[in-house]
C-alpha cells in the first residue's frame, strides 16, 4: 500500500474511533448537520439567476470547509481546522455581500485584481447591525489569531502524559478534552455563517416554505446548552 493510502487509512481510523470512543458527539452533530443542506436545497427549487446560482454553489462550499474542518480539529490539527472555519466566514459576509447588490458581485468576480482597493474593502465588510454577521465577524476575528496567523494552537495543547524509560524527555500528547472543546467551538460557530448566508436566498425559501426561515435560529438556541458543555469539557 502506497503511504498516501495509510496515511489516509490512518486519518479515517482517528476519527472512527473518537466517534465511537464519544458518541455523545455524532448524536449531536447528526441533529444540525442537515439544516444548511436542507435549506441549500430549498433555495435551489426556485427559479435563479446565473448570480444566484454561484452564490448557492459558494454557500455549497462554506458547507465543505466545516465538513473538512472537524475531521481535522478530531485529528488534533487545530490550526488547519480553524483555518477553513475562518474561510467560512470570510465566504458567507461576501455572499451576505454580493446578494445586496449585482454590482457588488462583479466586484467580487474581480476581487484579484482590486481586492488591495480602499472601496473593494469597504464594501465587503461585516455589517455589525446585523447580529448574525456580528456574531460570524467575532468568529473570524477568533479564527485568523488561532487559524490563519496562529500556527502554534495545535502546540500550545500539548500536555506531558509520561516520560522515556530514562527520564530525560517528557512524552507529550493533545488530550481529547481539548479536542472536544474545540469541537464545541466548531458548533457554537457552524450554523451562524448559515444564518448569514440564508439572507441572501430569504425570497426563495419563503416561496418553498415559510417555515424553514427561522429554522437556523431555532437549532441554534436549541444547542446552546449542549455548545457550553463542550467547550468547557475538561476529562
Amino acid at each position: 500500500m502506497s503511504v498516501i493510502f495509510e496515511i489516509w487509512k490512518s486519518k479515517d481510523e482517528r476519527v472512527n474511533s473518537f466517534l465511537q470512543k464519544y458518541p455523545e458527539i455524532p448524536e449531536l452533530l447528526n441533529e444540525i448537520f442537515d439544516t444548511p443542506r436542507i435549506l441549500i436545497s430549498v433555495a435551489q427549487k426556485s427559479d435563479l439567476s446565473t448570480e444566484q446560482t454561484v452564490l448557492l454553489q459558494l454557500w455549497r462550499t462554506i458547507y465543505d470547509y466545516q465538513e473538512d474542518s472537524l475531521f481535522l480539529l478530531i485529528c488534533k490539527r487545530f490550526d488547519a481546522g480553524f483555518a477553513l472555519l475562518r474561510m467560512a466566514a470570510e465566504l458567507a459576509r461576501d455572499i451576505a455581500r454580493m446578494a445586496e447588490d449585482s454590482a457588488n458581485y462583479a466586484m467580487w468576480q474581480s476581487k484579484d485584481k482590486i481586492k488591495r482597493e480602499e472601496y473593494y474593502r469597504q464594501t465587503f465588510r461585516f455589517n455589525k447591525k446585523n447580529p448574525a454577521e456580528k456574531f460570524v465577524l467575532e468568529q473570524y476575528n477568533l479564527f485568523s489569531n488561532f487559524g490563519i496567523h496562529g500556527h502554534s494552537t495545535s502546540i500550545c495543547h500539548l500536555d506531558k502524559v509520561g516520560e522515556t524509560e530514562d527520564g530525560e524527555y517528557a512524552l507529550l500528547s493533545i488530550q481529547d478534552a481539548a479536542v472536544i472543546r474545540n469541537i464545541g467551538l466548531w458548533m457554537a460557530a457552524y450554523l451562524p455563517v448559515h444564518q448569514v448566508c440564508q439572507s441572501a436566498f430569504r425570497k426563495q425559501i419563503s416561496e418553498v416554505d415559510p417555515k424553514l426561515l427561522d429554522l437556523v435560529e431555532r437549532m441554534q438556541a436549541a444547542f446552546v446548552p449542549s455548545i457550553k458543555a463542550l467547550c468547557s469539557h475538561k476529562a
